[in-house]
């Protein structure tokens, strides 16, 4: 089989220009642009110059995986014409500005473990990991439980030392760098989860919706119970699930000692071990004996001190108005979805400029207290019911640009003007 080869036009992208060097205009920008730097070649002498690009800040856009299903949809081949007549125009249009922003290194529209674990439960998950890929500039957030140990670890810091919370940058918690500019070309790999870690996903994720399907029924009960009491519920909740957590691993342990067989599941750490071993790992950091930080680590979990903590402070706010709805009369179940998407903002809000969210999440998040949350991190979050602020949104965006930075785009990348790619699944 003839092996494809590429010449070196197919790496120089037009305009050409004069080239200092034979004088000939065939100068331009080689595809494989840097981070922060970018190489003119000539294409008839080879000669080359480097030229160093700015650190730039782009807007970090989180979109739920329902943004990104429609999306899909609305430019892919294979949807059925009776699916695209149901589909929200808005969809289309919103692709279109995303895409074209990110062209522009205007924005980032980062990807993460919460976009895998629901494409690939999906018969479309190449195609959902397609869209996401586009639009992330190959930034992804680190996978939840990372994110939390490293806001546990900052927390511990913050309350031995008397102090606020310091959150860390998006780059601390991300792969990629959201401030790069990066090629005009990508390249994919693109693999497959195994089937048992896929049943694992849907298994997990049952399960965690039937157990909050039961909690609700119980929250519809509390008619005297107050949004503080459903906090605080939450709160040392998470103390209770990281002992729980603990307390099953040692008791596994002896089960093992006494004769059980070993599995893989006893050889990993569990997410709820992860944690506590950060939370000891903190005290010791300053200066605790290792019998005193797992002391201290105990006495923290079973206090509502931890609400310092982002992630803990955000779940609980939002679960607490779950409950506070239940309470007021609200019939109808969380959806099966429900849980991974409190999760989902819980983890990645503090660290975005905005957030697309299913409308739920978003009304509950403008609810008081749970305004405060949006506040305190300047994130703005939208959903399909505020579609046009959201669009008004990303046209301040590009309206805003400087016209050194477009002057600079349209340099390295040939056009001011990009087109969406829309033929991507062609």
């Amino acid at each position: 089989m003839k092996r494809p080869s590429l010449k070196i036009e197919d790496l120089v992208q037009e305009p050409y220009t004069s080239c200092p060097n034979c004088s000939r205009v065939a100068f331009g920008v080689h595809v494989w642009v840097g981070d922060h730097v970018y190489t003119k070649t000539c294409i008839k002498c080879g000669h080359e110059q480097r030229h160093n690009l700015p650190p730039i800040k782009k807007r970090v856009i989180y979109l739920d995986q329902n943004a990104i299903s429609e999306m899909m949809k609305s430019i892919h081949s294979d949807t059925s014409e009776r699916t695209r007549k149901r589909l929200d125009p808005f969809w289309l249009q919103l692709f279109n500005k995303l895409d074209r922003l990110q062209k522009l290194r205007l924005i980032v529209c980062p990807k993460s473990t919460y976009h895998t674990h629901e494409s690939v439960v999906d018969d479309r998950s190449a195609a959902l990991e397609r869209m996401i890929d586009q639009l992330s500039g190959d930034v992804s957030f680190f996978d939840s439980v990372t994110i939390r140990r490293f806001q546990l670890h900052e927390g511990v810091h913050a309350l031995l030392e008397g102090r606020q919370f310091n959150l860390q940058t998006i780059d601390s918690v991300s792969h990629g760098d959201q401030s790069k500019w990066g090629p005009s070309m990508m390249i994919r790999i693109v693999g497959t989860m195994p089937a048992d870690l896929v049943a694992d996903i849907i298994s997990s994720r049952d399960e965690v919706a039937d157990g909050i399907s039961e909690v609700f029924k119980r929250w519809q009960c509390e008619k005297d119970q107050k949004f503080e009491d459903w906090y605080r519920e939450e709160t040392l909740g998470f103390g209770r699930g990281i002992a729980t957590a603990v307390e099953q691993r040692l008791k596994r342990h002896l089960e093992i000692q006494s004769g059980g067989e070993w599995t893989l599941d006893d050889i990993l750490p569990s997410s709820g071990q992860e944690m506590f071993s950060t939370i000891v790992e903190a005290h010791k950091y300053t200066g605790y004996s290792l019998t005193d930080a797992i002391t201290k680590t105990w006495e923290l979990l079973g206090t509502t001190k931890v609400d310092i903590v982002p992630f803990v402070w955000i779940g609980s706010m939002l679960w607490a108005a779950v409950a506070r709805k239940a309470a007021a009369g609200q019939k109808r179940l969380p959806s099966r979805g429900m849980a991974s998407d409190i999760r989902m903002v819980s983890d990645l809000l503090p660290y975005c400029d905005t957030m697309f969210v299913d409308n739920e999440v978003s009304a509950l998040l403008k609810e008081s207290p749970l305004d405060r949350i949006s506040e305190t991190f300047n994130t703005e979050v939208f959903s399909l019911n505020n579609q046009e602020e959201f669009i008004r949104y990303l046209d301040e965006i590009e309206s805003s640009a400087s016209e050194e930075h477009l002057v600079l785009v349209e340099e390295v990348y040939g056009t001011r003007e990009p087109k969406p790619y829309r033929s991507m699944y062609e």
